[in-house]
């Protein structure tokens, strides 16, 4: 009788104990399921969002560009266009062509045709801002010319007085822009994916698509509600994500998207981009941990089932002399032991409570060392906290850095535009004076943006070198004389010292200027009134070497191994503009020639910068190599 009690209750323990080790794996493993499942849905939607702000924004710095440059032909044409003949302004005009190879056409609309009565469309044209100093852009159209998508831009055109006289219009071809949509199915189709990007007007229509015969398409079958409501929100010029089902393959997809929101002179038209991947791709991840959450869920199964059954068993046999011990070791004394009483099931159990404060022992060592482990690993997670704090500071310093370089310039520019538009400036010499800070301004906005694009170059790998033999000596002697008005007006002096014999190197004419410039602007601009730079230049071991040493303040040791490196800056610098691209430019062109840069610097004392490149021998090759 009291055997088939005890084989009763150990089933009914077994039962009880195996049942909430399932449920309790079952809750966890739905749990972590869902929850990785959320943060994976969560993080594919912020990255969708992502990737579809940044092309926006990758468009509206190319259309802007392309704004500029029609800008600039307009000064051209303005300055040197209306001094000449009309065969020979359709010269020019032809010549622009060449030069600026992504328009496929250029002219220029005279002011009077505007105004003529005959002409029912100057009330609603879109060139009309350029006839009061603004340039201007279009939406997309299909070319009457080429009879493919384009659109076009316009700036006015002046004459010497300063009056409007003329508008020239530029036609963009947008085959590079839509390299931008298809860079992201490339990308995808590069891992596996199927996703791609799109572009779209104010109207919805597809502007920018793979699929070249969607774009301008006004013949299109309806759409979804679900692709419709988020076509309403992008042409509301909104950002988000969105979830639909395409009617002709009924794949869910899942799309981010963000607006044009104009840059610069760009305003963005309506426009907004749209970058969609297919769902079943995304949660792809997921499955496989379903999967293997299945397997993981029969192997605990098991465990369960075998520990189960040793607790029931455990539970069963309450033994009076293994109470004293059970409550000892629930106290955390592991080193108790229980005698073998009997050659029975009691002292099987003694056995058997034994081994479990031996494991429980060895457990307890074991989560000691790895809390251990874990506290090691808090540490490195605080240090790498800290570092990311560092790392955020430093961003937020660089983009306050980058709007006070920009925006102080470009008010400048604006500041005399006004002034010379409302007629506050009318003396030819207030005019020149205030067109020289225009230059000035301008010229100082593009060297920053020049210097961001040689750094994204760099970083990317994309530098590329134009390599022909040079003669150092020539390069430094007309790199210095860039600056020898400069330094004259700072009070600075400027030697060189040309070493002896043929300095000739294989390099790229533009990119090693660069990398003096930098150097020798940045020795001007730290160094004070009545200081001095030298520039030497010489043949060292198969390498030609430029010193250019100044009698500056100096560098703080502490700063000298970080001087090259990106956005970093001497601490000694204080308020004085800079962006901490130029050693970091100097140093990766020079690198890319075959040679190194190295700084000499202590505080107080003067800093020396030495260039490095192999030098070409007389037998044609590379001295170095």
């Amino acid at each position: 009788m009291a055997s088939r009690v005890q084989k009763s209750l150990k089933a009914k323990l077994f039962l009880i104990f195996f049942t909430l080790g399932l449920s309790v794996i079952l809750l966890v493993g739905f749990i972590s399921y869902q929850s990785k499942k959320n943060a994976l849905k969560h993080q594919s939607e912020k990255s969708l969002s992502i990737i579809a702000s940044e092309l926006a924004d990758k468009v509206d710095r190319y259309l802007n560009d392309k704004l500029e440059d029609t800008r600039a032909i307009a000064l051209h044409y303005s300055l040197y266009g209306l001094k000449t003949t009309t065969s020979s302004q359709n010269a020019i005009l032809s010549e622009y062509l060449r030069i600026y190879p992504y328009f496929d056409h250029i002219s220029v609309i005279n002011i009077e045709d505007i105004k003529k009565p005959e002409k029912p469309t100057y009330s609603n044209s879109w060139y009309l801002p350029a006839l009061s100093g603004q340039i201007t852009s279009s939406d997309m159209y299909i070319s009457p010319i080429t009879d493919k998508p384009t659109m076009a831009f316009a700036a006015p055109v002046y004459d010497k007085a300063g009056n409007i006289v003329s508008v020239l219009t530029t036609n963009l071809k947008l085959s590079y822009l839509w390299e931008i949509i298809d860079a992201v199915q490339k990308e995808n189709m590069a891992s596996g994916h199927s996703g791609y990007a799109f572009l779209i007007n104010r109207r919805g229509m597809l502007i920018g698509h793979p699929d070249r015969s969607k774009i301008l398409n006004n013949h299109r079958p309806p759409r979804p509600p679900d692709m419709d409501k988020m076509i309403r929100e992008m042409t509301s010029g909104m950002t988000g994500t969105a979830y639909y089902t395409t009617r002709t393959t009924g794949i869910k997809k899942l799309a981010g998207f963000a607006p044009l929101r104009g840059f610069g002179n760009y305003h963005g038209h309506g426009w907004s981009v749209g970058v969609n991947e297919n769902y079943s791709e995304l949660i792809e991840p997921m499955n496989r941990l379903l999967k293997m959450y299945f397997l993981l869920f029969l192997g605990v199964s098991l465990v369960a089932l075998v520990v189960s059954g040793y607790l029931a068993e455990y539970i069963v046999r309450p033994v009076n002399t293994l109470r004293e011990g059970a409550s000892k070791i629930g106290a955390g004394n592991f080193d108790m032991r229980i005698s073998r009483m009997h050659e029975d099931e009691i002292g099987e159990l003694a056995n058997s409570f034994n081994s479990m404060a031996d494991a429980l022992q060895e457990r307890d060592r074991k989560i000691n060392e790895y809390m251990g482990s874990l506290k090691d690993a808090n540490r490195e997670l605080e240090r790498t906290n800290d570092e990311l704090v560092r790392l955020e500071r430093e961003k937020t310093d660089f983009n306050a850095m980058i709007t006070h370089d920009i925006k102080s310039p470009l008010s400048t520019i604006l500041t005399y535009a006004e002034m010379i538009q409302d007629g506050s400036l009318s003396g030819q010499e207030e005019i020149e004076k205030a067109m020289s800070s225009v230059y000035a301004s301008g010229k100082k906005i593009l060297t920053l943006v020049d210097n961001f694009l040689i750094s994204a170059a760099i970083e990317a790998g994309k530098l590329k070198l134009n390599l022909q033999p040079l003669d150092i000596n020539n390069l430094v002697e007309d790199s210095m004389k860039f600056f020898l008005a400069q330094a004259e007006r700072r009070n600075v002096s400027i030697f060189l010292a040309k070493g002896p014999g043929l300095l000739h190197v294989m390099g790229d004419k533009v990119q090693l200027d660069r990398v003096i410039c930098n150097i020798l602007g940045n020795a001007l601009k730290y160094i004070p009134s009545g200081a001095s730079v030298t520039i030497t230049t010489r043949m060292a071991l198969g390498s030609v070497e430029i010193d250019i040493s100044d009698t500056g303040k100096g560098i703080p040791e502490k700063d000298v191994e970080t001087m090259f490196q990106k956005f970093r800056r001497s601490s000694e610098t204080g308020k004085i503009d800079g962006m901490g691209l130029g050693l970091y430019i100097a140093k990766a062109v020079t690198e890319a020639h075959g040679g190194d840069v190295s700084l000499k610097s202590r505080l107080g004392e003067g800093a020396t910068f030495t260039v490095r490149i192999p030098a070409i021998d007389h037998s044609g090759g590379s001295a170095a190599s």
